[in-house]
This record gives structure tokens, sequence and C-alpha cells, in this order.
């Protein structure tokens, strides 16, 4: 689980050992989804609604509050895990309580969110070297149902985002 979290950077840190990647706070920040979502939303931009659950709060009140204040359906993710890993879409009380479930038996904190309509996946890689910043092409995978899972990324088969194509832009 550890590894993208900082747990490495900082035990590099302490070792005095160099590394690349991000450093501890920055990938600290950025895997934890919830508190990624409170930060951008704090720096004012624009964040999906959603709500956080930890696993020792979730009771009957989750399923109310998730249906009166996001509705359905929701995208419910682990909050600290990559890669689409234990995400579910729910379209009503008993697909959420399934999703629950599967996303509390990868981490203890879980984010709730509004699922977005006609939205799509941008990716981009980004590095600084020698004080200067680059940027690859913005690519868009054209392959597109509820939500990439990590099958779709990573498998390698015929129809997973591996052999899918994409549409670049350069600007």
């Amino acid at each position: 689980v550890n590894g993208e979290d900082g747990s490495v950077q900082g035990l590099l840190q302490l070792c005095d050992l160099a590394y690349t990647s991000c450093g501890v706070g920055a990938s600290s920040l950025s895997m934890d989804k919830s508190l990624c979502k409170t930060f951008l939303k704090g720096m004012g931009a624009p964040v999906v609604e959603g709500l956080t659950f930890c696993k020792d709060d979730v009771d009957k009140t989750t399923f109310e509050q998730v249906s009166q204040k996001l509705g359905y359906p929701v995208i419910v993710k682990p909050a600290n895990l990559g890669s689409s890993i234990g995400i579910s879409v729910a379209q009503n009380d008993d697909d959420f309580a399934l999703a629950l479930h599967t996303a509390l038996g990868f981490d203890n904190k879980v984010l709730v969110e509004r699922v977005v309509k006609d939205c799509f996946d941008v990716n981009i890689s980004v590095f600084k070297s020698g004080g200067e910043i680059f940027a690859s092409a913005l690519e868009k995978p054209l392959k597109w149902q509820d939500f990439l899972t990590f099958d779709d990324k990573y498998s390698g088969a015929k129809s997973s985002m591996v052999q899918a194509k994409r549409e670049f832009t350069f600007e």
C-alpha cells in the first residue's frame, strides 16, 4: 500500500538518500483523495460535490446523507488508493451498500461523489529538470463507460486502455 503516499520518500529523506518523485507532502496530499479535494476546494478549484466517511462512522445515517446531499448515482472510492482499485458506481441504496463494503475493504476512509455525466479522462506527465518544468501532450483515451477500471487501464487485453485509441493535443 505504501509507496505513492509519501512514506517511502520520508524514509529516503531520513536516510539522506536521493530519490526522484514528488516530496513527502505532495505525495501524501495527492494520494488521499479526500484531503486533496479539500485542498483544491480551498484553493478555489472547482470540485465535484462529495462526502467522506470513515469506517467507524458508517451507520444508517450514511445512506440518508448520501441520498439527501448527493442523490444517485454516486461513485464510491477508497480515499487512499489509486488506479481505480475498489471504485464502484452506485445507482441506489443497495448498490451503495455493496460499493461501500468494497471500498472499505481497501481503506478505512471512503470518498463518495456525485457522478459527473459526459465526462472524460485526460492524462498528462509533468516533470522538473534543472529548474525547468516539462509537460507531455495531453492524452484523452477514447474508450469510456462509467469510469476507467483497473483492468481498462492496465490489463493489456485487447479491450483494455493499453490497446485503446487515444486523442492527443500539443497545445
